[in-house]
């Protein structure tokens, strides 16, 4: 079996710029036994693996016109490729593009986020048009919730649930009286309130340091201590690394996340999670703190409760590392089956 992947355009399949849907791809590349193409657009070339072509066109202002072009351009290359299933990331659009098209091989859409947010699966209309025409794999319960608003989910054959994996650490790691985040710096993330929240925490607990990892040029939020510590945007090997010796990882989203890879991460790292309910966050590791509300004083209560507590928070350490299951090997495992049986289907 041979696989195209193809990427939204704004996907930087790179070392140092990876987003949710390269890191998926990756795994796959490692871990799958099937031959894999990987088709995107990046003005980076650290790519993270070789199987990946780079597809270059003049970009216009209008960013729609660019989806076009950058279609049009992978439509013309799929010619000269020889594949059985065109695997799409994200993007439904893409996916109406190809059957407009009439390409013949299989396609399998991949959901990372909330589909009645992307363009293409929105309205009913399109989203039975997917069902009929392609199979789709969403990455949490709550997406598929999402994508069936309205609808029955009757056959399915034509759908999976496959959640990312991470590979944690061959022994429990030594852990610093560390508070991590990780992610955007902006409020859908949380991160106006995690800031209020650190500053107050911070000066309360003298021993304990924070970890800020990432960016965000649309949003200023700015917060100072001595002990807050901002490392700007990290690769996913250094963000483990850092995840290794924290203790507690609070990811705080106002938004509803469609997984929440981070906490996913921190869990398989042996970080006593800090989570919001909101999307699929609550299914991406089974002992954590949910905060029933977002909030400085209910965050900042939560975090004193683990700083307090150490016995506590090292159970909810310890049980984060054990339970952790979801692995690469094992995501890429289902996914291959997925890939086999709709060759059958």
């Amino acid at each position: 079996m041979s696989i195209v992947t193809l990427l939204p355009l704004t996907e930087n399949y790179t070392k140092k710029k990876a987003g949710a849907a390269s890191l998926a791809v990756f795994d796959s590349i490692i871990y799958s036994k099937y031959k894999n193409i990987i088709l995107g657009n990046t003005d980076l070339k650290d790519y993270l693996s070789r199987n990946y072509i780079n597809i270059n066109f003049k970009k216009k202002f209008f960013f729609s016109s660019n989806n076009t072009a950058y279609l049009n351009k992978i439509f013309y290359k799929l010619k000269f490729i020889q594949f059985d299933i065109l695997e799409v990331y994200n993007r439904p659009e893409f996916v109406h593009f190809f059957l407009k098209k009439k390409i013949k091989q299989k396609i399998i859409l991949h959901i990372i986020n909330d589909p009645l947010n992307l363009r293409g699966s929105k309205t009913i209309r399109d989203r039975i048009s997917l069902i009929k025409n392609c199979h789709i794999v969403f990455i949490s319960k709550w997406t598929k919730k999402r994508f069936f608003t309205g609808l029955k989910d009757k056959n399915i054959k034509k759908f999976k649930i496959i959640p990312p994996g991470c590979v944690k650490p061959n022994k429990f790691p030594i852990k610093k009286k560390y508070v991590v985040f990780a992610g955007k710096l902006n409020n859908s993330k949380g991160f106006d309130v995690f800031g209020d929240s650190i500053v107050d925490f911070l000066d309360n607990y003298k021993d304990w340091k924070c970890l800020v990892i990432g960016d965000e040029p649309r949003e200023k939020h700015i917060f100072n201590h001595p002990r807050l510590i901002f490392k700007g945007w990290l690769s996913q090997k250094q963000t483990l690394l850092h995840f290794s010796y924290s203790s507690i990882c609070v990811v705080p989203s106002r938004w509803e996340e469609p997984f929440g890879r981070v906490s996913m991460e921190a869990a398989a790292f042996g970080c006593a999670n800090i989570i919001s309910n909101r999307g699929g966050l609550p299914e991406t590791c089974k002992f954590k703190i949910v905060l029933k509300e977002l909030n400085k004083s209910n965050l900042l209560s939560k975090l004193s409760y683990l700083a307090k507590n150490k016995k506590k928070c090292f159970d909810l350490q310890k049980k984060s590392y054990k339970f952790h299951k979801n692995t690469p090997q094992l995501s890429v495992q289902l996914l291959d089956r997925f890939r086999q049986s709709i060759l059958l289907y």
